[in-house]
C-alpha cells in the first residue's frame, strides 16, 4: 500500500489509512482498527476528525457497551433499513475530540474502540465501503455515511482510502444454539415429553439430562436436522452438553397441574329408612371451577336422587378438557328376616326355663341387637329363663331398621292323676292292679317306692299285695323331664271284707267327694245299700245288684245336698259262699 502525499497549497496526497474489522478472542466483543501505510509522530499524528460507519443485516445488531481505545467515540446513529439497501441496517460511530497522540506506525493496526452485539446476530457486520455502497450519498435520506479520518501530517483531505478485504466483513459466529421444547401438561400426569434439537453451532453434540431421581439420559445430536423426543417425569432436571467448540448448560422443570380428583359429598344409601339412594359429587383440583359431570346413567350435573341399588360411574371433565372418573357403590340393605327360631319350652308347669334362640337372620346390616318386648337391647341371639306364654321379638340393625315376630312357649298341664282313689282299701289277704290315669299327653315314665310289694316299680299298672296299711310314692316324669309325686295309701283291713269311710265331703272337688262302698273279694255282690240321717229318715236306697266297688252316694238328697251331721248306712251283702250279711255303721257329712 501506498500513502498518497498532499502537499499543503498544491494538495498532493502524502498517504492512506485501511479500515479494519475484527472479532476479538472473547466471542462477545467487536473491534475497530485502523492501518497506516506511514509512520507519523507529534505534532504530524494528530487526528482532527473521524467517522466509522457500519452495516449489519437487518434487526440482528445493536450496538452497545462501546469502549473507545483511542479517541473519544460514541454512536451518533442507527439508520434502519433505507430504500437503497433494505437488507441491511447502518450504524454511524464519531470521534468525539481531537486525537492528540496516536501511535501511527506503518503497518501496525491502530485501534479505535470496541462493542457489544445485545441482540442475536444473523448474516454479517461490515464496514462500509466508501463511494461503492448502494447507500453512498447522495442518498433518499441526505444521510452522511462513510469511513473519514483526517491526520495532520496527512494533510486536510480524508486518509481513509479503504477497507481491509481480509478483515472488513465478520459473519455473524455460528454459537452453539438448542432448541429445547417441553409439552405443556394441561392434565395431571407423572411425566411429559421433551423435545431437542440443535440450532446452531458444530456437530455432534453430545449431552446428558441428569434427573431430580439422580438417573442420567446420555445421547447426542448428529444431524441439525435432527430431534430426540425424550420422555421425563415431574421434577427439577439439569441438561448439559458440548459441540466441537461450545457448552450448553439449562435447568429442566417438569410440572404437572393439580390434579383433577372427583370427592364424595354425601351417599345415602337404601335401607328401610330410605327407600331410595342419592349420591352427590364435587369435582376439585384441575383447572378452574366450571366442572361438567357426566354420569353412567344419561344423567348430568353433581346429584343423583331417586337411585337403586347398584354402580354409578361419574366423569368430571374441567376447562382443560381433563377428565377424572369414580365408580360409586350404591348399597341396598333389604329389610331384616328373621329366618329360623328355635324354641325350648318349659318343661313343666309353672317352671321358667323355657328358650328362644334367633338361629338365622339375613338382609339388614350387622351386627344386630335383639330385645323381648320391653326389655333392654342384647347383643346375643337368645332369650332364657322364659315361663309359658306369648312374646314379641325385635331385632335392630347397624341402620337402625326393626324387624319383629311374635313366638309362643306353650305352658305345659299340670300333671293331675285321675280314677285312682287317694286312699285304697284291701282286706287283709287281697290284691289290687293300680291303674292310675293322667291328663297329660306323650309317653310317661314311672317310679313306684317302695317296690317291695309291686309286681313292677317303673311300670304304669303294678299289682300290689302289702300285708299292711303301706302309702305308695309315684314319680311321673313327662319327656320334658318335668317330674311330680303323687301319693297313695294301701289300706289293709283285718275284718269282713267290706269297708264305708267315716267322713266325706260332698261339696268339695277333691277324690273325697263321695261315700264309696269298698268290698273285698269275698263278697260277691252288694244286694242293698240305705243311708237314714238321726232321725231315721231314709236319704239314699240302691236295690239293685252291684259288684266290686262301684257303689257310692253323692250326699243328694231329693236333687239337693243333704244337711251336714251324722247318717247312719245299712248295707246287705251277698257272700261268695252264699250267705247274706248285714253290715251297719254311721259316718259324717260335711258340706
Amino acid at each position: 500500500m501506498t500513502f498518497l502525499i498532499l502537499l499543503i497549497n498544491t494538495h498532493i496526497v502524502l498517504g492512506q489509512i485501511t479500515g479494519q474489522l475484527t472479532y476479538l478472542p472473547d466471542e462477545e466483543r467487536y473491534l475497530v482498527s485502523v492501518i497506516p501505510n506511514q509512520t507519523l509522530t507529534a505534532p504530524n499524528n494528530i487526528t482532527n476528525t473521524g467517522q466509522i460507519t457500519l452495516k449489519a443485516t437487518k434487526g440482528s445488531f445493536e450496538a452497545s457497551d462501546i469502549k473507545a481505545i483511542n479517541g473519544n467515540w460514541t454512536k451518533a446513529v442507527k439508520i434502519k433499513e433505507p430504500l437503497e439497501s433494505p437488507a441491511y441496517d447502518y450504524h454511524v460511530f464519531i470521534l468525539g475530540a481531537l486525537l492528540t497522540n496516536p501511535t501511527i506506525e506503518a503497518g501496525v493496526p491502530l485501534p479505535l474502540f470496541s462493542f457489544k452485539n445485545t441482540i442475536a446476530c444473523q448474516g454479517n457486520i461490515a464496514l462500509v465501503n466508501n463511494f461503492s455502497d448502494e447507500f453512498w450519498p447522495p442518498n433518499s435520506m441526505n444521510a452522511n455515511i462513510g469511513n473519514q479520518l483526517t491526520v495532520v501530517g496527512f494533510g486536510n483531505d480524508n486518509a481513509y482510502e479503504k477497507n481491509d478485504e481480509s478483515a472488513s466483513k465478520i459473519d455473524c459466529p455460528k454459537n452453539l444454539e438448542i432448541n429445547l421444547f417441553i409439552d405443556t401438561l394441561k392434565c395431571a400426569a407423572d411425566s411429559t415429553s421433551i423435545t431437542i434439537g440443535m440450532l446452531n453451532g458444530d456437530l455432534p453434540f453430545i449431552y446428558s439430562i441428569n434427573l431430580e431421581n439422580g438417573n442420567q439420559i446420555k445421547d447426542s445430536l448428529i444431524e441439525y436436522q435432527q430431534q430426540h423426543i425424550l420422555k421425563l417425569p415431574l421434577g427439577n432436571h439439569f441438561i448439559e452438553g458440548n459441540d466441537q467448540s461450545s457448552s450448553y448448560r439449562e435447568s429442566i422443570e417438569i410440572s404437572s397441574p393439580i390434579p383433577l380428583r372427583i370427592s364424595i359429598l354425601e351417599k345415602v344409601n337404601i335401607n328401610c329408612h330410605n327407600p331410595k339412594g342419592t349420591i352427590k359429587v364435587q369435582g376439585m383440583g384441575g383447572l378452574g371451577n366450571n366442572f361438567q359431570y357426566n354420569w353412567s346413567n344419561g344423567e348430568s350435573g353433581t346429584t343423583l336422587t331417586q337411585l337403586s341399588q347398584g354402580f354409578y360411574t361419574v366423569s368430571v371433565i374441567d376447562n382443560n378438557n381433563c377428565m377424572a372418573s369414580k365408580s360409586i357403590f350404591l348399597e341396598g340393605t333389604p329389610s331384616i328376616r328373621i329366618d329360623s327360631i328355635e324354641m325350648y319350652h318349659p318343661s313343666c308347669n309353672g317352671d321358667d326355663d323355657g328358650i328362644i334362640e334367633m338361629l338365622s337372620i339375613s338382609n339388614g346390616k350387622p351386627p344386630f341387637e335383639f330385645k323381648l318386648d320391653d326389655n333392654p337391647p342384647q347383643k346375643e341371639n337368645y332369650f332364657g329363663n322364659l315361663g309359658g306364654g306369648s312374646y314379641q321379638i325385635f331385632v335392630t340393625d347397624a341402620e337402625n331398621c326393626v324387624t319383629s315376630k311374635r313366638v309362643t312357649l306353650d305352658t305345659p298341664l299340670e300333671i293331675v292323676m285321675g280314677t285312682m282313689p287317694k286312699d285304697t282299701y284291701l282286706f287283709k289277704g287281697e290284691r289290687i292292679q293300680l291303674q292310675p290315669t293322667f291328663n297329660v299327653d306323650g309317653p310317661l315314665s314311672f317310679n313306684w317306692s317302695p317296690n317291695t310289694y309291686l309286681s313292677c316299680d317303673n311300670c304304669a299298672n303294678p299289682i300290689v299285695q302289702p300285708p299292711e296299711t303301706t302309702t305308695l310314692t309315684l314319680k311321673v316324669t313327662t319327656p320334658l323331664g318335668c317330674e311330680r309325686i303323687f301319693k297313695n295309701q294301701i289300706k289293709v283291713l283285718e275284718k269282713t271284707p267290706i269297708y264305708v269311710p267315716n267322713i266325706f265331703y260332698p261339696a268339695s272337688n277333691s277324690q273325697n267327694n263321695e261315700l264309696p262302698v269298698y268290698i273285698g273279694q269275698t263278697v260277691q255282690k252288694v244286694k242293698r245299700f240305705q243311708v237314714f240321717n238321726r232321725w231315721g229318715q231314709l236319704m239314699y236306697d240302691i236295690q239293685e245288684d252291684h259288684t266290686q266297688q262301684n257303689i257310692a252316694w253323692d250326699g243328694q238328697y231329693r236333687g239337693e245336698l243333704a244337711e251336714s251331721g251324722v247318717y247312719i248306712y245299712v248295707l246287705e251283702v251277698l257272700l261268695k259262699n252264699q250267705k247274706t250279711e248285714i253290715h251297719t255303721g254311721d259316718f259324717f257329712l260335711k258340706k
